[in-house]
């Protein structure tokens, strides 16, 4: 009987370190993530201000423009089971995402007020 939860054991395991591996987050689902925090910090931030400039703000923040600045920034380090986000920021990187089975964890809104205000 203990062999053979052993086997199971082993078995799930394994099952689990290959469905990590088929469904890490490539590059795309990344900057997807990243897109969608920063698009809503904006939107939060221009809620809060409002008038003419926060509409022209908010239209500018849900556009490519916020994609492409992500995309030419951000480099994506694949370890198999789980791949990681970086910003360049001159000679070092800083991770700011974490993927793993199919999903990214990226900022809050929170946090990337945080570090905005961090010098």
């Amino acid at each position: 009987m203990k062999k053979f939860l052993v086997f199971i054991v082993f078995i799930a395991v394994i099952a689990l370190v290959a469905g990590a591996f088929v469904t890490c987050p490539d590059k795309k689902a990344h900057q997807k993530a990243l897109t969608e925090s920063v698009g809503q910090y904006a939107s939060d931030k221009v809620d809060s201000k409002g008038g003419v400039l926060g509409k022209v703000a908010k239209a500018v923040a849900g556009n490519k423009a916020v994609e492409l600045a992500i995309s030419q920034f951000l480099s994506v380090e694949d370890y198999g089971v789980c791949s990681i986000g970086k910003i360049k920021k001159g000679e070092d990187s800083q991770i700011v995402s974490f993927g793993i089975f199919g999903h990214v964890i990226a900022p809050s809104t929170a946090q990337i007020d945080a570090a905005l205000k961090k010098k």
